[in-house]
């Protein structure tokens, strides 16, 4: 569970999230973030986390990460000015799909320090030795149960407190949350 203290924009736009539109969106977000996590851990078992730590493929892997983190981050910061830059999106035109669980895959999935970071500890655990196959798994069991419940408590968290909270407050809350996001974004982009 003490992995999981540190926030960064996946836990901000949790939170956003459960301030303005509730405890059962954000549990969407938080779903589609513990399976990413969970995809991520997998990759990282089985040693597929070496190919991503390719000079090349991390370079690619974190400018599409900046994108992604630059395309929120500026929808949020407008969001604020009550102009919505990326108001939903849709597959193929037929059926709209719930923001906040694609918004949290797209944000979870598109940062390559996640699988680094996950492949870092992997390796570490396994390098301590006296781990089975069987405790390897046990381990990422519970790192993807600590991310869930991480996740679910900041999410009730924002949604108690957004129930306190003005509209005007809401908005620029989506700025600071935004502008951190820009901040993430700006981060990643100088250390490729």
């Amino acid at each position: 569970m003490i992995l999981q203290l540190a926030v960064g924009p996946v836990c901000i736009y949790i939170f956003n999230v459960a301030s303005k539109q509730g405890l059962l969106e954000a549990a969407a977000g938080v779903a589609a973030v513990t399976f990413v996590d969970a995809m991520f851990i997998l990759l990282a078992v089985f040693g597929v986390a070496s190919f991503m730590e390719r000079p090349e493929v991390n370079r690619g892997l974190r400018i599409f990460g900046f994108a992604v983190l630059l395309a929120f981050g500026m929808n949020l910061v407008l969001s604020a000015f009550g102009i919505e830059l990326l108001s939903h999106f849709r597959i193929s035109n037929v059926a709209e799909v719930d923001r906040p669980f694609l918004s949290s895959l797209l944000l979870t999935a598109s940062n390559p320090l996640t699988i680094v970071f996950w492949a870092g500890l992997f390796t570490a655990k396994i390098a301590e030795g006296g781990l089975s196959k069987t405790g390897i798994y046990a381990f990422g069991l519970g790192t993807v149960l600590s991310t869930l419940v991480f996740l679910l408590f900041v999410a009730l968290g924002g949604s108690i407190i957004g129930q306190f909270l003005p509209k005007t407050l809401l908005q620029i809350l989506d700025g600071v949350v935004g502008v951190l996001i820009l901040y993430f974004a700006v981060r990643m982009i100088r250390s490729s």
